[in-house]
């Protein structure tokens, strides 16, 4: 049982409202209205043991638990220990072939992961493809888990992706180790003969949304970082540090802006000395790299 303070709709009050679990009821201690009669209790259920025995009264829990979203079912599925023919036979009486069972994991994790990542369902059927070319030949499987390589299969989509998304978040999310994410990456991306390779101009717009830069700094930004590209002077450096670099001249040439240098770092992920390193080699080739827009400070004025 419990109480809270609340709107009653009956007699339009703020005042408690009493709860009563085991029932399924909430009352209004003002008016006496049962607002609601099915009510369910999602705690987890408590339950206090004598001494006997020497327990000294311990408690332990009989039901309930904490959700993961990032396991398959919620982290509520019945796992089924014995030898791997015992597994097969369980597969087999259930319905489901057994190699189909990586397939199946790594559709309901894409779906999973991708939503709590906010990639778009397009990306999410790209990925499930990936996943079945990967799966076509066995040997691609072996030593790897369903898990690492689908979280592998996401960084490779994202790269696509308007925004695409750090190993490191993609970890966060999925609970896989950074490491395992880039490794399985590289296994992944050999095995698909992937040639797509990101460049800094998307990852330039997706920083300037997560800065809340306006559409000045954003469309100029894109373009710097597209000819910095173009020009070769940061080749084989991360995509990051090239939109880092972009967005720090947008930012720096934008007057009454007011994005700070430790917001950029912050939110490029990208380490300072990194940016700083990245602007030096460009520096000397501004003039060719910084297109015109209105308002633009002269490059002589500006706080470079």
């Amino acid at each position: 049982m419990n109480t809270s303070d609340s709107l009653c709709p009956n007699c339009r009050k703020y005042t408690h409202i009493f709860v009563d679990y085991r029932q399924g009821t909430s009352v209004c201690t003002e008016c006496g209205r049962v607002i609601e009669d099915t009510i369910i209790d999602f705690s987890e259920e408590i339950r206090q043991f004598s001494s006997e025995n020497g327990s000294e009264g311990k408690t332990s829990r009989l039901n309930g638990g904490f959700r993961n979203d990032r396991a398959v079912d919620g982290g509520l599925r019945l796992g089924v220990s014995g030898s791997t023919s015992t597994v097969g036979k369980m597969a087999q009486r259930l319905g489901v072939p057994s190699e189909e069972i990586s397939l199946i994991t790594a559709y309901k994790l894409i779906q999973q992961w991708g939503g709590l990542l906010g990639i778009t369902p397009k990306f999410q059927r790209r990925a499930n493809e990936e996943f079945s070319k990967l799966k076509a030949q066995k040997d691609n499987l072996k030593g790897y888990s369903v898990e690492s390589l689908t979280a592998a299969i996401l960084y490779l989509v994202c790269k696509d992706c308007e925004r695409p998304l750090l190993a490191k978040k993609i970890s966060d999310v999925t609970g896989v180790d950074v490491e395992d994410i880039k490794r399985d990456y590289k296994h992944a991306n050999q095995c698909l003969d992937n040639k797509t390779y990101t460049d800094g101009g998307k990852y330039s717009t997706g920083l300037c949304q997560d800065l809340g830069a306006n559409k000045i700094v954003s469309s100029a930004a894109l373009q710097i970082a597209e000819k910095i590209k173009e020009l070769g002077l940061l080749d084989g450096k991360n995509p990051h540090t090239t939109s880092a670099v972009a967005v720090f001249i947008a930012i720096k040439l934008t007057p009454n802006s007011n994005l700070t240098w430790n917001d950029l770092v912050e939110k490029a992920q990208v380490k300072a000395v990194t940016i700083k390193s990245g602007f030096k080699t460009v520096e000397s080739r501004l003039e060719e790299i910084v297109p015109e827009w209105e308002n633009r400070l002269p490059l002589e004025e500006a706080c470079l």
